[in-house]
């Protein structure tokens, strides 16, 4: 996974890349973990209607994670 080309697409607004990169750092995969960034992420995605963001958004508010 090319982390700067995800960033590049997660940036300019690409929901997939957005998704991408916030799973990226939800696990921890390329670059340390962190969930206030995944969350970041996860919610741009989200609020484009990305239905796996949307999820996985769910679960970290379940878990209070990164909110």
């Amino acid at each position: 996974m090319d982390i700067d080309k995800l960033k590049i697409g997660a940036e300019i607004g690409n929901p997939e890349a957005q998704f991408a990169l916030g799973m990226a750092y939800y696990n921890g995969d390329g670059m340390p973990q962190s969930y206030g960034e995944a969350f970041k992420w996860l919610s741009l995605a989200a609020e484009q209607g990305h239905a796996e963001a949307q999820h996985n958004l769910a679960v970290m508010y379940e878990k209070g994670q990164g909110c």
